[in-house]
């Protein structure tokens, strides 16, 4: 595997109009078609049908699918036309998406947890929200949002998973899980930038690994937001 930070998809043109990184654009728009198919699956349910953590990760849904939109197109595909700055629009979005999954995680176990600890995690997870994306927006820093990511997965989602599966065996958190342990290693993999040729870079391998982490995430999502028929 080749490990060169630079080795980017080369662009394609349609007369003169460029078209940059158009595998990577490709993987970022299936990341957000099965995040879009997450959302629709889940807003076709009956208002008796929904659990109280449905909004959450209905909500979820909705902005990954924007991020990784913003992605695929202010990101890569149309990036020299644009100026830099339009990526964090899907930077942003996807910080809200990661929200609504701690949220959905959090609320899953409100039964569990005495409501003085239940809600020091929800409004500490509004604050560092708030400022992780204040300072997203106004430094425009990739860095900052990986931080950002990793400080809700792993600092919120993935302790309340673990802590309601063990309480309850709960499938749904289960799948969740598993989705956020998955992520964890596709940033790893992101990071050390291996990349297998110029046509399929790390870019590329990171948003099929998230392809995948998203379909855990519908999985759980339906388990935890949908009720059994009875």
């Amino acid at each position: 595997m080749d490990s060169n930070t630079s080795i980017l998809n080369p662009s394609i043109w349609i007369g003169e109009f460029e078209i940059a990184e158009p595998v990577t654009s490709s993987t970022d728009l299936i990341v957000a078609l099965v995040s879009l198919f997450g959302f629709f699956l889940l807003i076709r349910a009956t208002p008796n049908q929904r659990t109280d953590l449905h909004s959450y990760f209905k909500f979820y849904f909705l902005f990954f699918f924007l991020g990784m939109l913003s992605s695929a197109l202010f990101g890569h595909a149309f990036k020299t036309h644009i100026h830099p700055n339009f990526k964090v629009v899907g930077w942003s979005a996807s910080l809200l998406a990661q929200l609504f999954l701690c949220l959905g995680s959090l609320f899953s176990a409100q039964n569990l947890i005495d409501i003085k600890w239940f809600n020091i995690i929800r409004y500490s997870l509004y604050i560092q929200c708030i400022i992780y994306l204040f300072f997203v927006i106004t430094t425009a820093n990739f860095t900052l949002t990986q931080i950002a990511l990793a400080v809700m997965l792993l600092g919120f989602a993935l302790p309340l998973n673990i802590y309601v599966y063990r309480k309850t065996k709960s499938n749904g958190n289960l799948w969740i899980l598993l989705a956020i342990n998955l992520a964890t290693f596709t940033a790893f993999m992101f990071n050390l930038k291996w990349s297998f040729s110029k046509w399929f870079n790390y870019h590329d391998i990171s948003h099929t690994l998230m392809s995948i982490v998203t379909s855990f995430v519908i999985i759980g999502a339906t388990k935890l937001s949908i009720k059994k028929e009875s």
